[in-house]
């Protein structure tokens, strides 16, 4: 596939996961490089697929982060204007042959439980089976076993359309610090909190009521107020710590996979450090916790990178 057709050429999000993305001669991975989607309720999920004997349980765990990662932020970084039908609920993994270890110490920590599929995703199994026989293989039945990881509720849904109304076309980067000034002013009026400062009290305030406190759920938000929030935390590096922050200006293309948020910063007479927001807060803020695991604040993520 020529640079020029394929729709993540170019995009930060191609340095960080190479092979997401590519349709065209898809190699036979341990985890297939595609990511599908099937209607799970309500919602949307997220379908990874293993075609091959599992021998390594480290190699598996590193594919499974590697797409997970990978197709979550895509997702988080969906322009604000493009609204999905339904949203992203749950991710789906199907393994077609017995793995040679017990696969589920490997994907936990993203939130994934065994579970048995029903009748309800007769289409979904069809489907991966026609893609098995795209890469040679061939599958008959259904997978020898089958994972899910559910995404936590959450009461957003007004905030996030009222936002979006604001922003209307405007993306990540366009005007630094004007995401969360209109997210902070929808926030004081349906939630009574304070107007967000920039101060470590004010992000650690914006973090508690955006993310779901589940435990071992993921927990997602609508994608515009995850780049709200990532906005906050730029406009934070500035506010308190004084650095000097660059935003980058997220592409619209809407054939292409989108730019996660990104930013630059420094402290004065020190060297440009690049701060992937996206991939970070995705690690910090939406992947699952465990029940008792201590995590710190993004605040203190943050004065870690400049005062640490």
């Amino acid at each position: 596939m020529s640079e020029k057709n394929d729709p993540i050429a170019g995009s930060p999000l191609a340095e960080l996961f190479p092979t997401l993305g590519r349709v065209d001669e898809t190699p036979l991975e341990p985890v297939h490089p595609r990511v599908f989607e099937a209607d799970s309720g309500a919602g949307r999920a997220m379908v990874f697929v293993s075609y091959l004997r599992l021998e390594d349980i480290r190699e598996f765990h590193r594919l499974m982060r590697l797409r997970v990662e990978a197709a979550l932020l895509a997702e988080l970084s969906t322009l604000p204007y493009l609204v999905f039908e339904k949203p992203l609920r749950a991710l789906h993994l199907h393994l077609f042959e017995e793995p040679a270890f017990d696969p589920l110490p490997a994907v936990r920590a993203f939130g994934f439980e065994p579970y048995q599929p029903g009748e309800e995703s007769r289409d979904e199994l069809a489907r991966l089976r026609a893609e098995a026989q795209r890469v040679g293989r061939s599958f008959d039945g259904d997978p020898i076993l089958s994972f899910r990881a559910v995404a936590a509720d959450h009461a957003l849904e007004m905030i996030d359309r009222e936002l979006r109304h604001l922003l209307d076309q405007q993306v990540f980067g366009e005007r630094p610090g004007a995401m969360i000034a209109k997210l902070s002013a929808i926030l004081e009026h349906r939630r009574d909190l304070p107007a967000f400062d920039g101060t470590p009290e004010a992000l650690d305030r914006l973090e508690d009521a955006l993310f779901p406190k589940a435990f071992g759920r993921l927990r997602m938000i609508p994608p515009a107020l995850f780049q709200a929030f990532a906005d906050a935390v730029a406009v934070a590096a500035h506010r308190t710590h004084g650095a000097e922050v660059e935003w980058a200006e997220v592409h619209r293309d809407e054939e292409s996979l989108p730019d996660p948020p990104l930013v630059r910063a420094r402290i004065a007479g020190e060297e440009w450090v690049h701060l992937p927001l996206g991939l970070h807060l995705l690690r910090w803020c939406v992947m699952p916790r465990s029940q008792g695991e201590a995590v710190p604040s993004v605040s203190e993520w943050l004065r870690d990178q400049f005062e640490g």
